[in-house]
């Protein structure tokens, strides 16, 4: 499988059903990679999304809900074993911790910042893995670094 999700120094990723950051770049580097592509997200994540579905990318909701919206051409699944192969991954918390395993690939954005919020999200991220390749950027005019990096959990 493989993953595509940004992250911040002390592993927050969502802030009260939200991305914890909001980096034009990395929206573009999310639009870039999961492009004409299958994605999946928990219900959650769906819930979070400001247009529903993402336009060009055949959207799959993981619910063991049956009530959830229901949205033509959004496809609702129950199990994890019923996730498409070639899929990429968006979220959220619960489904990564459940998926995790060898030989996965992971697209992580590193945002250089601690996020303290009463309401967060934080993850762990596997301990082995192998970093890929990796690219540094700066935020013009706001001074926060970030960077991509993708990795291949060992």
């Amino acid at each position: 499988m493989r993953y595509i999700f940004s992250i911040t120094k002390n592993n927050v990723i969502g802030v009260d059903n939200k991305l914890a950051f909001k980096i034009h770049h990395d929206l573009l580097y999310f639009k870039m990679n999961t492009y004409q592509s299958t994605i999946v997200m928990g219900r959650k994540t769906w819930d979070s999304l400001p247009f529903k579905p993402l336009r060009n990318r055949e959207n799959y909701v993981l619910s063991r809900n049956k009530n959830i919206e229901k949205i033509h051409g959004v496809h609702h699944i129950d199990s994890m074993k019923k996730i498409p192969e070639k899929s990429w991954i968006i979220g959220g918390n619960e489904i990564f911790q459940q998926m995790f395993k060898s030989g996965d690939i992971l697209y992580i954005t590193h945002i250089n910042l601690i996020i303290e919020e009463s309401c967060m999200l934080k993850m762990a991220l596997p301990e082995k893995k192998f970093l890929w390749k990796s690219r540094l950027f700066l935020v013009p005019n706001k001074d926060i670094e970030y960077y991509f990096a993708c990795y291949k959990v060992l």
